[in-house]
């Protein structure tokens, strides 16, 4: 079963579980929205992840769904 093009919410991913998941999905050409609460460990994971996969993005779940959306315009 490809991956490829398929796209992944992965809550938590900032740290533990979840950031290993996210990484494994990258990794198998999923596009990952990485969630979670804590920003600094958000864009650590992303620029962690730069070179590994293609629309990897970091979604500061504090925020209204909104303004992240706007965001990736």
């Amino acid at each position: 079963m490809s991956l490829d093009g398929k796209v992944a919410i992965v809550t938590g991913g900032t740290s533990g579980i979840g950031r290993a998941g996210a990484r494994a999905l990258v990794e198998h050409g999923v596009s990952v929205v990485v969630a979670g609460r804590r920003a600094t460990e958000g864009a650590e994971t992303v620029k962690e992840f730069e070179g590994l996969g293609e629309g990897l993005l970091h979604a500061d779940r504090r925020l209204p769904a909104r303004r992240v959306l706007s965001a990736r315009r």
